[in-house]
């Protein structure tokens, strides 16, 4: 796991991450992680360990995992919701679950307060490729905001963008996970879904 930790540190150093900046704590790790064990590893605030297990018992009402969902419903470009704002986490810290408030990898990210706004198209800093980014299906639906347009305006660019995302292909990887695999994509301009 150190090799791990220490490849994903140095990747962010090469790519521009802040001086100050460590490796990101999810602030909902120490309630999914402690469901899945004790070991070391899942004791390691640095470590986020994406399982289905603590969704189906933790998430049930939050995610609506028992219901049949359309696959789109998933992408993201993080493991919460794009606006990571308090009216979406607050309601999990009610149910009991431990929100983790202290650093979460830059001096600057800590506490709960959980307010963010994204742009929708981003430029990848390495390649130069467009991309569509601040636009994450499961939040902009119900409560994310496009700043500057009129609802009508904003209602249009959303069905838009879930098209965009969700039914082509070509924009798609697809893995087929086997023991021991990892996947690394750059967050900064890559949407990703659970399957």
């Amino acid at each position: 796991m150190d090799q791990m930790k220490r490849l994903i540190q140095r990747m962010g150093e090469l790519t521009g991450k802040p001086e100050e900046g460590k490796l990101h704590i999810n602030p909902i790790h120490p309630e999914v992680n402690s469901c899945l064990g004790n070991d070391e590893v899942l004791r390691d605030p640095e470590i986020y360990v994406v399982s289905s297990e603590h969704n189906r018992d933790e998430f049930d009402d939050y995610l609506n995992t028992k219901q049949k969902q359309f696959a789109s419903r998933g992408w993201h470009a993080e493991v919460t919701e794009a606006t990571h704002h308090e009216p979406d986490i607050m309601p999990l810290a009610d149910k009991g679950l431990n929100l983790w408030l202290g650093p979460r990898g830059h001096p600057q990210n800590f506490g709960g307060s959980f307010e963010a706004t994204h742009p929708l198209v981003v430029t990848n800093p390495v390649t130069g490729w467009k991309a569509l980014w601040g636009f994450s299906p499961i939040s902009m639906r119900a409560k994310g905001r496009i700043n500057g347009v009129t609802d009508h305006e904003e209602e249009l660019m959303k069905t838009y963008f879930l098209k965009l995302i969700t039914d082509n292909h070509d924009l798609q990887y697809r893995h087929r996970w086997k023991p021991d695999d990892i996947v690394i994509w750059d967050n900064r301009t890559v949407l990703h879904t659970g399957t």
